[in-house]
């Protein structure tokens, strides 16, 4: 094989070492099946670029069987729970976990709203960025998306647009600073989700809106 004209010299590395190179290119733990599952698709990914490094010639993943996984029902608030939750939050909460359960927005995204993106008269909400941690970015779709707005929240939300400009963040914290997705989460919505014995985060607002 060595004296074939094609034949080619293969690099070679330990697997921990090839594993901190392809890094660049993620890892999960866990025990679950959707761990389990998650891993060997990471695993495989991982494989199929050591061949295109040349590392390695064969495959390892043909044949192998993974554990079912039984996609768990995602927890969802149905219109009495909103209803109950937005009647237990303080301003701006209320208005925000109307605009999330009306609209499905993300928390990231709530927070990233600035005034200029609500159209009252047009009675439409543009959604074009997120908060993530102390800076704001682009949305998962990367394109502004549109949302029909009642004209409840319209009125609901008028307070927080009207006399103010364009670029101000539509809802501040008591500190009078834009809002901070895990804060406002931790500190206002978790309480009022124990006390009236529900499951959930803001996640379940969207599932809701999905239903």
């Amino acid at each position: 094989m060595v004296n074939s004209t094609t034949y080619r010299a293969r690099p070679t590395a330990l697997f921990r070492d090839f594993s901190e190179r392809w890094k660049s290119v993620p890892g999960k733990d866990g025990r679950s099946a959707k761990t389990v599952r998650n891993r060997f698709a990471t695993f495989r990914l991982m494989w199929q670029q050591a061949k295109a490094w040349l590392y390695v010639a064969h495959s390892v993943c043909e044949g192998v069987r993974l554990p079912e996984w039984e996609k768990k029902e995602q927890p969802h608030f149905s219109v009495e729970q909103v209803k109950a939750i937005i009647a237990e939050a303080n301003p701006p909460y209320d208005t925000v976990l109307w605009a999330a359960a009306e609209t499905g927005i993300r928390r990231g995204e709530t927070c990233g709203l600035n005034v200029g993106h609500v159209n009252l008269p047009e009675r439409i909400i543009t959604v074009m960025r997120s908060r993530w941690g102390s800076g704001l970015k682009g949305t998962k779709s990367k394109k502004p998306r549109v949302f029909p707005l009642s004209s409840q929240l319209c009125e609901a939300l008028r307070v927080y647009v009207e006399g103010r400009g364009p670029d101000q963040p539509l809802f501040l914290s008591t500190r009078g600073k834009r809002l901070h997705p895990d804060n406002w989460v931790k500190r206002e919505l978790k309480p009022i989700l124990k006390r009236l014995g529900l499951l959930g985060a803001t996640h379940a607002f969207r599932h809701g809106n999905a239903s």
